[in-house]
């Protein structure tokens, strides 16, 4: 047998990976898919009727035209080129974004997701209308997503009725979290812009000024810029942008301060946290009752459990229930998962090849586990803030849980395949090959028992009622369209890289990242399972439209968070695919306090309509922890920072308070 412990050492990374999966789950779960193919209609939301918008009311300019600063890659020359963004209000059913172009084949992939991404982030940052029609017009032929960043600044001024500086120029994307992405060519393009005459000033992304050219020199863009008679500056945020565009801030109105738990929510996170570390203890004392051999092959994710267990208690003796509720789930997450994993694995271990049987063979049984509960939430009736907090965080654990199922159940069917077919020699090769399927298992049913938990804190409490003039469809279509222009960012402009860079296809590179990443695998087969949600729930389900807000903020937070890992802010190794560490850390701990900030005002916005969003305010703890760790635990900050913002900024829809007064 010491060979196959040997030889599981090997998976002792997988295993810890498992452990980020869950952390993960588990951070969403408490503020904050099953692959297939579905022939069903996209939902289409009526017009919205929500509180009259700063959009609305504004009496200004309904077009503006933009300098697009560009690379000719033929001649690795700058040039400037220019974009018409158009607005208005009401004129279609639903939000609409046309991406219009004046020569054949002018606009690439990337350059459409990142016109989606502005409307998004500009959307979020206003409250405008979400029956807005947008049009953004390209003269000349362009990809990529370096005019995403302008474009938001852009849309912003349409909607508030602040005039740009027309000269005033810009590079970078605009990504998820609000943060200006970085882009290639600056120094071409600075020169193109000095060259033109008509500008005074370029905006280059946050950490740009030391810039490669299309030749590989090094340039100082900054110097370039004065030497050539044009001030060049770099701005980490939309926020800056906008700043340096108009002369305006762009306060949200209220003041960031440190969230704070309410009294009756606090009581509730103390009570559940000590009921987790009291499951966590029971899962342990299983764990520990295995055969040594097998703990030892657990032994890695055992430890991290530990390590949760012990920052679930240290956070709750220093008054910080709500982040102590978080880590104690993910600890007990964690165990049950592995306890139930390694006890089929202890069973064969002994002899009793029957025990490792019959959990493959419980699929059926986890996911009737799993539907129960979705359809135990059809009963609730949504009347405050709070409920529809409490609800859409829990549709969303949902679903992601029966997204982990279906990863599980394909994985083990594929091992009974290989099975069959005599690919497994001996009983220890079969038990190595049942772990990961097994965990996934595992792990969706523990995630179906803490979002009861999660649930259980956040209904009923005290809120404002839901505005009833508010089209709660209309929303779950916004963040699902949100969701989906990430992902197409992250296909175009990272996957695609991954890919060429390989020599691979784009679907080789999506498996072996995703098999390194499962955030990755999930926010794939979550873009097509939105659809199985109403199909599930019901059109006429009065919780559907909740279960789509909670699917939909989900993808858009991991996938948002995907971004900003792999393209914004990560060194991404090209033949191995992993993170191996941040491109800079000064621009990555700005995209982290720039999205805390943002969260902390859209907490405040609540807070001054006399609602404390419990569930919100503890992730806000949970991630302000996670953003003193080590790179991984950063981008898991930026995750729980840029989901939790997003569903605070719903909650300001529901309430009918969108725009920040």
């Amino acid at each position: 047998m010491s060979m196959q412990i040997q030889g599981t050492r090997r998976h002792r990374h997988s295993l810890r990976t498992r452990r980020r999966l869950a952390a993960v789950a588990l951070a969403l779960a408490a503020t904050t898919a099953l692959s297939g193919c579905f022939a069903l209609p996209t939902p289409t939301p009526g017009a919205t009727s929500q509180t009259q918008t700063k959009a609305e009311k504004k009496k200004g300019p309904t077009s503006v035209e933009i300098p697009v600063m560009l690379v000719n890659s033929g001649s690795k020359t700058g040039s400037v080129g220019s974009a018409t963004v158009s607005i208005a209000q009401g004129t279609k059913d639903g939000m609409t974004v046309e991406v219009a172009e004046s020569e054949v084949s002018g606009i690439g992939d990337s350059f459409r997701a990142a016109a989606w991404n502005a409307v998004i982030v500009a959307t979020l940052l206003t409250g405008a209308g979400l029956d807005t029609d947008y049009r953004m017009e390209m003269h000349g032929k362009v990809d990529g997503p370096s005019a995403g960043g302008v474009s938001t600044v852009a849309l912003l001024s349409l909607i508030r009725g602040d005039k740009l500086d027309k000269a005033v120029a810009m590079t970078g994307t605009i990504t998820g979290s609000g943060t200006i992405g970085p882009v290639g060519g600056i120094p071409e393009k600075v020169q193109a812009i000095a060259d033109d005459g008509r500008f005074t000033k370029a905006l280059i992304p946050l950490g740009s000024r030391i810039s490669h050219d299309m030749s590989g020199n090094q340039v100082d863009v900054i110097r370039l810029g004065k030497e050539a008679g044009i001030e060049v500056v770099e701005v980490g945020d939309v926020t800056q942008a906008y700043e340096e565009f108009t002369g305006v801030a762009l306060t949200p109105g209220t003041k960031a301060s440190t969230p704070k738990i309410s009294d009756e929510g606090y009581q509730r996170f103390e009570v559940a946290t000590r009921k987790q570390l009291t499951a966590f203890a029971e899962e342990d004392s299983r764990f520990l009752g295995l055969a040594g051999a097998v703990q030892e092959i657990g032994q890695g994710a055992y430890e991290d459990a530990h390590s949760d267990r012990l920052e679930a208690e240290r956070l709750l003796s220093q008054g910080m229930p709500g982040g102590a509720f978080i880590k104690a789930v993910s600890a007990n997450l964690l165990m049950a998962a592995i306890t139930g994993t390694y006890e089929a694995i202890n069973g064969a271990f002994l002899g009793d090849v029957s025990v490792l049987e019959r959990a493959l063979s419980s699929t059926d049984t986890t996911m009737s586990k799993i539907t129960n509960y979705l359809d135990s939430l059809n009963s609730f009736k949504v009347k405050t803030l709070a409920d529809a907090e409490a609800l859409a965080t829990s549709y969303g654990n949902g679903f992601d849980a029966l997204t982990l199922h279906g990863y599980a159940e394909n994985s083990i069917s594929q091992l009974l395949s290989d099975l069959d077919r005599g690919a497994y020699a001996t009983i220890e090769e079969v038990m190595m090959a049942s772990i990961v399927p097994l965990l996934y298992l595992q792990i969706a049913s523990a995630q179906i028992e803490a979002a009861e938990a999660t649930f259980e804190i956040g209904r009923g409490l005290d809120g404002p009622p839901i505005d009833g003039s508010v089209d709660v469809a209309a929303l779950g279509t916004f963040l699902r369209t949100a969701s989906e222009a990430n992902l197409e960012v992250f296909d175009s402009l990272i996957l695609k890289s991954l890919a060429e860079g390989s020599g691979i296809s784009m679907d080789i590179a999506r498996n072996r990242l995703g098999e390194r990443d499962f955030g990755v695998a999930l926010a794939y087969s979550g873009k097509d399972y939105i659809h199985a949600v109403t199909a599930y729930l019901g059109e006429d389900n009065p919780n559907s439209p909740y279960a789509m807000i909670g699917h939909g903020w989900i993808n858009y937070a991991r996938n948002a968070s995907l971004v900003d890992k792999y393209y914004s802010n990560g060194k991404v190794d090209g033949a191995t695919f992993e993170i191996t560490g941040a491109k800079s850390e000064a621009v990555l701990m700005h995209t982290i306090d720039f999205s805390r900030t943002q969260l902390s005002h859209a907490i405040g916005a609540l807070d001054e309509k006399d609602y404390s969003p419990t569930l919100i305010v503890g992730a806000f703890e949970s991630s302000t922890l996670d953003r003193e760790g080590d790179v991984s635990d950063k981008f898991i900050a930026i995750e729980g920072f840029t989901g939790s913002y997003a569903m605070a900024k719903i909650l300001a829809y529901l309430g009918g308070f969108p725009a920040p007064q």
